[in-house]
């Protein structure tokens, strides 16, 4: 049955909320399913390339006061998403190493984005929506905004897919493109990031007040 308030249901199934929480349920934290990717790809000469995330940690909640008429504020969802450089996988050890050198891993050991706000573009199905999705991505010491659209859609009572991808230079972020083998191969400025996550709410926590 299509959602009957494509904005709350952003806000909430989007969040990893469950739309009808135990009375008194003020918190939910938000779980990654182990079938979320996150890819890192490119053209590096006369080959592309492909690095997986196999380490993703997610830090977020989602909290429901000030819910009533359902309503939202920026305070709603808390969501920080990280990557160790170091857990990156291109699947060739030379390339691992040039990738986690190019990043400055032992000074930026890590890749965030954190989640600031969104905005709906519309509907994509009966239970997925369109949105573009707005954070703050730190790459080698550098943060930059930036939008995304996304594609999200329910799974199950208290779950969400992303997917989506962005392009991006590597120079944005301060990061010097690599030149292996002496410098006979170029890989290019441009990446592309690829995502497809899966949340879902952990057991609510109940308010004491």
């Amino acid at each position: 049955m299509p959602f009957a308030d494509p904005a709350r249901v952003v806000v909430g199934l989007l969040l990893g909320l469950v739309l009808a929480p135990p009375a008194g349920a003020q918190d939910r934290a938000i779980r990654l399913e182990p079938a979320s990717t996150i890819r890192i790809e490119g053209t590096a000469g006369p080959v592309n390339y492909a690095c997986q995330a196999r380490d993703i940690a997610v830090d977020g909640k989602v909290n429901l006061e000030g819910r009533a008429g359902g309503g939202h504020g920026a305070g709603d969802l808390k969501l920080r998403v990280s990557i160790p450089v170091a857990r990156l996988d291109c699947g060739l050890a030379a390339m691992n190493r040039d990738l986690r050198n190019a990043l400055n891993m032992r000074t930026h050991p890590e890749i965030r984005y954190e989640f600031v706000t969104f905005s709906l573009v519309g509907p994509a199905g009966p239970e997925s929506f369109w949105v573009d999705a707005t954070g703050a991505l730190t790459v080698n010491g550098t943060t930059r905004p930036i939008t995304v659209r996304t594609l999200a859609r329910r799974t199950g009572e208290t779950g969400m897919r992303l997917s989506g991808s962005a392009d991006l230079l590597m120079t944005d972020f301060g990061v010097v493109p690599p030149r292996p083998m002496m410098g006979l191969i170029q890989v290019e400025n441009a990446m592309q990031v690829r995502f497809d996550v899966h949340f879902r709410a952990a057991e609510a926590q109940l308010s004491n007040r």
